[in-house]
């Protein structure tokens, strides 16, 4: 579908404008992890297709897309109810930097925040918790410590990232 809208797009522009992608595309804590963040390589795939069909011209100049850090993604590779998150995740990353190398951008927050409500599941934490929690946790001797721990102790301890700072 992504691919679908692209080449419409392309083929409707008369400018030379070009397109930068921003995808927050993703899932966690459902049966259908793997598939949901493993679809956002088959977008950056049709993005790709997509610079293609225009010649030597590249329409989408830019793909941005939320990845996560290390750290998470080692843990979630051991937790069995993240794999398919984490194998999803790293599918997506790994397409773009093959499809798009320097025009691509992973931007690996911890873990975001914002809004008004909290919740298990999905994790939210609204932006009244998320900025106390970063400021707290973001001091020198809390990261200090989580240097030193394993990524099962040292991730509750990263400090979260305000969804505008990400959109930013």
């Amino acid at each position: 579908r992504f691919y679908q809208l692209m080449t419409t797009s392309i083929k409707d522009s008369d400018s030379a404008s070009k397109i930068a992608v921003i995808s927050a595309m993703g899932a966690i804590g459902t049966n259908e992890d793997k598939e949901v963040n493993s679809a956002l390589a088959r977008a950056i795939k049709g993005a790709h297709r997509a610079n293609g069909i225009n010649g030597d011209k590249d329409v989408v100049d830019r793909f941005v897309m939320i990845g996560n850090t290390k750290r998470v993604r080692r843990l979630a590779g051991k937790v069995s109810f993240l794999k398919g998150y984490a194998a999803g995740k790293e599918e997506a990353e790994s397409t773009l930097r093959e499809c798009f190398g320097s025009q691509g951008c992973i931007i690996k927050p911890s873990f975001i925040y914002g809004g008004d409500h909290f919740s298990l599941q999905p994790p939210r934490l609204p932006t009244s918790l998320g900025g106390v929690a970063s400021e707290i946790l973001g001091l020198y001797p809390i990261q200090a410590l989580a240097d030193e721990l394993p990524d099962a102790l040292a991730l509750p301890l990263a400090p979260p990232v305000s969804v505008e700072t990400v959109a930013s």
